[in-house]
């Protein structure tokens, strides 16, 4: 799992986790509901003559509404969620596209030679296979936390 709780949540006022989420997920179904409906509702003319207009602004309203309740009793939940850095890390490692990381200091040709030497192998984990091409110390620099969400990274 990519994320994790940190500790227990209960549900909201003692009510079963499961019918929280339950009445979270109705919620924002509305919402949706709503939404589309404006969408619709607003698309049949123009705003000036749209005889629809003020059921959109009814349905718009209603959907503000139940999204600032749904945020406000989201966040002590959403804040408590923590990402599994190891796991997070597992799919940076696997993905052939961190090879653009070292684009600025391999090239392009070259980056894509060893791109295509990782394709034809047997491993999975293209950090392995690089740090055993061009050194764990530079592999670890360049798809480090800090320098892929560096400004100026490309």
């Amino acid at each position: 799992m990519i994320y994790r709780l940190e500790k227990d949540f209960p549900g909201d006022m003692g009510v079963p986790d499961d019918a929280c989420r339950g009445a979270h997920t109705e919620r924002a179904v509305k919402a949706i509901a709503d939404s589309l409906m404006v969408k619709e509702a607003v698309s049949i003319g123009n705003l000036r003559m749209c005889r629809l207009l003020p059921l959109s602004c009814i349905a718009l309203l209603e959907s503000f509404d139940i999204l600032i309740n749904l945020n406000s009793t989201m966040a002590s939940h959403i804040e408590a969620l923590e990402a599994d850095v190891g796991h997070c890390r597992r799919y940076v490692d696997m993905s052939p596209m961190s090879i653009k990381a070292f684009l600025p200091h391999l090239g392009y040709e070259k980056a894509l030679q060893l791109l295509e030497e990782f394709r034809a192998g047997v491993t999975q984990d293209l950090a392995d296979f690089l740090r055993a091409r061009l050194g764990a110390e530079l592999v670890e620099n360049l798809i480090s936390q800090h320098n892929l969400t560096s400004p100026g990274y490309i």
